[in-house]
């Protein structure tokens, strides 16, 4: 039963379920086909009977005058007592060059569509009754259970694996903010290790830069069910110190409980760092320009208080010919002053 689910591999697994179905029917052949994404063919995914070398390579038709295309839109599992004298559907060269005469078929249901079908045969003539269909039926959903947990599972592995080898640094906890899991990316920065993470307040890597109202403010928001964006100064293993940027927001259950808390949490002390630097360039420029510039201002004084003494008129241009120092002879010339005259 359940305990088999986990013994098993996928492949394995499906070979089983068709051997122990055969021998409960009293059939020398079993199959498991698999739609394949085209839609218009079948793989033998599984099998017991069959010529060596047909598992996981031979195919059968889909089409609606193949027995396994006719079984997919059938809501009841097919029976067929002879093959020979079948006329819904053709059976496909595979079942021909085995001898087959009689035997079951019945959908395995998927999600959105048919995973496939399992059928079962004998190269005898042989009549199955309601109840044998009602046996393979219950085979093929137990096949779908089967699948479709697989399926989640292969989910939750490559979710896993993309959170294990994500650069950002991932932080689950439960309600009450004790640490339940956190990623490679988490170790590697703070320098602890999941079993010394596990269990831990994140405040453990508190440096006390951050605002107790701050964090009153965070926990406020995240157990409300909104999320909170915003900078950490913490403290490493080591001692040392890094900056981060993290968004915190809760995990809720499907009746919109909330069960978790996810922090992702990216390294930008680097970034901090390079800002940092640029800020000091910066500053640093502009003390440049301010002492050039009041540099600048004593020169044009200075020009101005030397021309302002010459006895004859004495003016400078710039390139445009505009007046950029002028004294006041040639501005009583003009009729004007000299702040009138600069710049025309």
């Amino acid at each position: 039963g359940q305990k088999a689910l986990g013994e098993y591999d996928f492949s394995t697994l499906l070979n089983l379920i068709v051997e122990k179905t055969s021998q409960t029917l009293d059939v020398e052949y079993g199959k498991i086909l698999e739609l394949l994404p085209d839609g218009k063919s079948l793989l033998l995914r599984a099998g017991v009977g069959w010529r060596k070398g047909l598992i996981g390579k031979a195919t059968v038709s889909a089409g609606l005058d193949s027995r396994a295309g006719y079984t997919l839109i059938s809501k009841e599992p097919v029976i067929v007592n002879d093959l020979r004298t079948e006329t819904r559907f053709s059976g496909p060269p595979l079942l021909y060059e085995h001898g087959i005469m009689s035997g079951m078929s019945a959908v395995i249901h998927g999600k959105d569509k048919p995973y496939g079908v399992i059928g079962i045969h004998t190269t005898r003539t042989q009549e199955f009754d309601v109840n044998d269909a009602n046996f393979l039926q219950s085979v093929a959903n137990i096949i779908a259970t089967v699948i479709e947990k697989k399926q989640q599972d292969d989910q939750v592995r490559l979710l896993f694996h993309a959170v294990e080898q994500s650069l950002a640094s991932v932080v689950i906890t439960d309600t009450k903010g004790n640490i339940e899991y956190i990623n490679q990316k988490f170790s590697q920065l703070t320098g602890y290790t999941s079993e010394e993470a596990i269990g831990q307040n994140p405040r453990f890597l508190k440096s006390g830069q951050t605002s107790p109202e701050e964090y009153k403010r965070l926990w406020n928001l995240i157990t409300s069910g909104q999320e909170w964006h915003g900078e950490f100064y913490n403290k490493r293993k080591d001692g040392g110190l890094y900056w981060e940027q993290t968004s915190i927001s809760s995990i809720k259950d499907s009746e919109g409980k909330i069960t978790h808390f996810l922090a992702i949490k990216e390294d930008i002390t680097e970034r901090k760092l390079i800002g940092a630097e640029l800020d000091r360039h910066r500053h640093h420029l502009e003390e440049l320009v301010n002492k050039r510039t009041t540099e600048l201002h004593q020169q044009s004084h200075s020009l101005q208080a030397l021309i302002d003494n010459l006895p004859f008129m004495a003016w400078l241009k710039d390139k445009e010919g505009r007046f950029i120092a002028v004294n006041r002879a040639i501005a009583d010339a003009n009729g004007r002053t000299t702040e009138e005259l600069l710049g025309k």
